[in-house]
């Protein structure tokens, strides 16, 4: 089962983990070595929550009560921006991201933003209802509609 808790000072070791482990691909390859990379995630990780605004609730995803994942995402109006939003690479392809993020968005509009080059992550909101609104070849912003609300 999924659910979603509000993420505290416990779980800031699981959550450099777990940004460490989704974004790993970005800085591996030829000129990486182990520690400049750790130094690269730590700085990108570091950075991602000094500029998130002071309003966007963080939240860790559970799957059968464990940490999974977690969930960036702030209200705008009638709709909902998500900033971030990682599951465990072993846990994927279990539903988690969806159920988390269908928890969250309910029947409002939602927005969030991807980097072009992320097919994986295009394909999943694809799936969940989002339209590409905006492709700038580095940044694509997709959309999708309010859902009208079930009795």
């Amino acid at each position: 089962m999924v659910s979603r808790r509000a993420a505290g000072p416990d779980d800031d070791g699981f959550l450099r983990e777990l940004d460490a482990a989704v974004r790993f691909g970005l800085f591996s390859g030829p000129g990486w070595d182990e520690r400049t990379r750790a130094e690269m995630l730590d700085l990108q990780f570091t950075a991602r929550r000094a500029h998130r605004p002071a309003d966007a609730r963080e939240e860790i995803i559970l799957l059968d009560g464990q940490r999974a994942g977690a969930l960036v995402a702030r209200r705008e109006g009638d709709e909902v921006h998500v900033l971030d939003l990682a599951v465990a690479p072993g846990l994927r392809g279990r539903g988690v991201g969806s159920a988390a993020l269908a928890g969250v968005l309910g029947v409002h509009a939602a927005r969030i933003e991807v980097e072009a080059a992320n097919a994986p992550a295009r394909r999943f909101y694809g799936r969940l209802g989002f339209a590409v609104e905006n492709d700038d070849g580095v940044t694509v912003t997709m959309r999708r509609a309010a859902r009208p609300a079930t009795d």
